[in-house]
């Protein structure tokens, strides 16, 4: 399809759209850097697709954030290197696949680029679909419903494979009308502020989003910050030269366990070193910082001082054993004031039973309610007492106008950290994205942390099919653990989407190279050759880790062995449309993603090449009959290299070595898996390797998963309490994780490839669920215990 009839297309359904239902094979929601790019690959393969946005231009997120107009995304304007693919690698914030359109290296010479730099950067980029008449501005989607019926374009395309539709109520300037999509997709980002119910008094806290972009306005004043991320250390920055000080409160006690700083765990979303002043200032003992003694916001309340001057000051206290009471600090008995006061109390007053720690201390619950469901309270934390101290707790609704100048002076009696008073709380704590546009009927599941979607191998929603995601709402697959969230991770989701939607509805194939011959020299040297040119310049697997990749399909016929090479293929993805195949996937990773900066510092980023081989099946297709299939594959590793080239001849031997035994087993017409030794010289410990799956195999060898460790959410959805069990690496014994769950409770597992998380009645040996983990084959989203979502997701995807 030439370009001139592609924007005929576009434009002819524009002009038509406020006047009657129009159809559309593809409709994205939102022209923000994730739509720009789906829509622009879109535009390029000639398919049937409309943008719609609810704002006048595209990036409109940039127009207001980051607040204070200075982006934490690299714009690395020089390489040494001529290779567009490798610089792409160290420019962060421009899109793929226009070079019409100049980049941000060329726009501006600031290391961290100014958020209008990026602005005007994604009008020109969508200039083109703009002319194509394929972006609707002031558009926006008020509800999407499914047709329940088969979806047939127009004659132009047809849509294969999926016979549902949705329609889409638009509103626009001109009025309502609707749209008819045979598939939607979601690229509308987080853009409403996440103000958290299960924090008393939120609402008097001013939110990220109105603060203005310099701190003259809070000029000697005192300020909280809720939230420990980018965007409040941003806000603490911005702040500090013209405050009293800055506290930053962490955010949910459930990520305490994990690094929040990026250079410790490896993840871009983490707190970066150009949002990081106050930790410098905090460590070195200056005014600014964090208040310590353990608070997260999920632990406090939010209470107005109105002050004689008319102006209001703001209290932080811990909450209580109970839910909706305050802990106001312990009872001083010797201080009548005090005795007084608690006096006064008397039916607001809460009472709690004091427990005794392993040495005999006496300490109470503090209960405060669950992140993830903000309708069951749970107590995790202790208050511990002294010898003899009575701790003073009410109700929340004592706290009034009237009683809080009383209270605190209490609690300054207390002698603890608690009053904490300010003059403004400023509310930093992330992002959710609109589910409101959903029907009940087809509204996506999401996962345990309620701000990503449920995604399967195709970046589908796991139980709407027909519902796919871009952008940052695509990062749920690598939340926590790539670049998913952000332009440089996300272009090429995007990309990977645009092939995806390609294959699903229009029958086309992934790009892909053949390799011939590959049982002579010259035939398997060409492969590892491109393979490490990939490897030195490839930018979508080098920002995506563990995500993206390329993959190695071996055709293992009656003639000379083949393979047919595809590029930049997520790797779940890959595994779910050849999983019978042998195969090999590399892609990169850390040894270990969390480490300290000392360790770092002293041992190297451990950023390595990960080559997996899967040896699959040469004859018919078979029925899943792996016992383990986590455990049925080798890895070999290229170790870090400080300039990131491991294209060279040590390399080059070694892998084709490696190649070279495998092979020999399909030229020799054998099973892979049927025989393990490998025929090469390699005496180097880059390769790890699995004999024959059977964990009664005394000649079993245990593999070492080390360089996959993940965290991962583990939640209850069993509806009753369970044990949870791990065993890991290949049912080593004991179990590496033995815990009791409650039903709903959820926890973070440092989970490693081939460990099996089993789940029991308490107290028993019956099994209700187990799931193994398959780090390897991209499998690393949220878990939902006693969940069935995996095995459907596996059965839908199967083509």
């Amino acid at each position: 399809m030439n370009s001139l009839f592609r924007a005929f297309v576009c434009t002819v359904v524009s002009f038509s759209v406020t006047k009657a239902t129009t159809k559309h094979d593809i409709c994205i929601i939102g022209a923000g850097p994730g739509g720009l790019q789906l829509g622009h690959l879109l535009l390029q393969q000639g398919r049937d697709y409309v943008i719609l946005e609810r704002n006048s231009q595209p990036g409109s997120f940039f127009q207001k954030y980051p607040r204070h107009r200075r982006l934490i995304s690299l714009n690395k304007r020089f390489t040494g290197r001529s290779s567009k693919e490798f610089n792409l690698r160290h420019d962060w914030n421009s899109l793929l696949d226009n070079d019409d359109v100049p980049g941000i290296p060329t726009r501006t010479e600031e290391r961290w680029p100014p958020a209008q730099v990026l602005l005007e950067y994604l009008k020109e980029y969508a200039s083109k679909q703009d002319e194509a008449g394929c972006i609707l501005y002031n558009t926006t989607v008020d509800s999407i419903t499914s047709t329940n019926s088969k979806y047939s374009s127009d004659g132009k395309t047809a849509l294969k494979h999926r016979h549902n539709s949705f329609h889409l109520a638009l509103s626009t300037a001109e009025g309502e009308s609707q749209i008819e999509c045979g598939a939607v997709v979601v690229a509308t980002g987080l853009h409403i502020p996440h103000v958290p119910k299960y924090i008393p008094g939120i609402s008097l806290a001013e939110g990220y989003e109105n603060i203005p972009e310099t701190g003259r306005p809070f000029e000697r004043k005192s300020i909280a910050v809720f939230g420990a991320g980018n965007s409040g250390f941003e806000v603490a920055d911005a702040l500090a030269p013209f405050v009293n000080y800055v506290h930053v409160f962490l955010g949910h006690d459930s990520y305490h366990k994990a690094s929040s700083l990026s250079w410790e765990s490896r993840y871009v979303g983490n707190v970066r070193a150009v949002n990081a002043g106050l930790l410098d200032a905090y460590l070195l003992k200056s005014l600014d910082g964090a208040p310590g003694s353990g608070a997260s916001v999920d632990k406090l309340t939010i209470h107005a001082i109105p002050e004689n001057d008319n102006t209001t000051k703001y209290m932080l206290l811990l909450k209580g054993c109970k839910k909706n009471s305050v802990l106001l600090g312990v009872l001083n008995k010797k201080d009548k004031a005090m005795v007084d006061f608690v006096a006064r109390l008397g039916q607001h007053r809460i009472k709690c039973a004091s427990k005794a720690t392993a040495s005999g201390g006496p300490y109470i619950d503090i209960s405060y309610d669950r992140h993830m469901d903000p309708t069951k309270p749970r107590k995790v934390d202790r208050y511990v007492l002294r010898k003899d101290e009575e701790p003073i707790i009410v109700s929340q609704d004592y706290i009034t106008n009237e009683t809080i100048h009383d209270i605190v002076e209490f609690v300054k009696k207390g002698g603890g950290v608690y009053p904490l008073i300010y003059d403004q709380v400023i509310r930093c704590l992330g992002w959710r994205s609109n589910r409101s546009i959903f029907s009940n009927e087809i509204e996506p599941k999401f996962q345990i942390n309620q701000k990503y979607p449920a995604l399967s191998p195709l970046y589908e929603s796991v139980n709407s099919p027909g519902i796919f995601f871009a952008g940052q709402l695509a990062h749920g697959k690598d939340f926590k653990r790539s670049a998913g969230g952000f332009i440089h991770g996300f272009r090429y989701t995007a990309r990977a989407l645009s092939r995806i939607l390609a294959r699903t509805y229009y029958d086309a194939s992934w790009p892909n190279r053949q390799f011939e011959q590959l049982s002579q020299k010259q035939g398997l040297t060409k492969l590892v050759k491109y393979m490490l040119q990939r490897i030195d310049e490839g930018s979508g697997p080098y920002q995506m880790i563990g995500v993206l990749g390329d993959g190695i399909v071996f055709n293992c016929g009656e003639d000379e062995p083949s393979a047919k090479y595809l590029e930049e293929i997520p790797q779940d993805y890959f595994h779910n449309q050849f999983g019978d195949k042998p195969r090999l996937f590399w892609s990169f990773g850390y040894e270990g993603q969390r480490r300290t900066y000392h360790d770092t510092m002293s041992g190297g980023t451990r950023f390595q090449v990960f080559v997996w081989f899967f040896p699959g099946f040469c004859g018919e297709k078979s029925s899943k009959s792996s016992e383990n299939i986590a455990l049925d594959k080798q890895l070999f590793r290229l170790h870090e290299s400080l300039h990131t080239v491991w294209n060279n001849d040590f390399n080059q031997e070694y892998l084709e070595n490696y190649l070279q035994s495998k092979v020999n087993l399909l030229a020799e017409k054998k099973k892979p898996w049927q025989d393990w030794t490998l025929k090469t010289k390699l005496q180097d410990s880059t390769v790890y390797r699995v004999e024959r799956p059977g964990r009664d195999d005394p000649q079993y060898q245990e593999p070492l998963w080390l360089p996959t460790e993940l965290s991962i959410n583990i939640a209850n959805s069993c509806g009753i309490d369970v044990d949870f069990l791990v065993f890991d690496k290949g049912m080593r014994q004991p179990p590496a994780t033995n815990a009791f769950m409650r039903d709903g409770q959820v926890t973070t597992l440092s989970a490693y490839e081939g460990d099996l998380l089993i789940v029991a009645l308490p107290g028993s040996e019956e099994i209700i669920f187990q799931h193994e983990l398959c780090i390897s084959r991209g499998i690393v989203q949220d878990i939902f215990l006693c969940s069935s979502s995996e095995e459907e997701i596996r059965e839908r995807d199967e083509f």
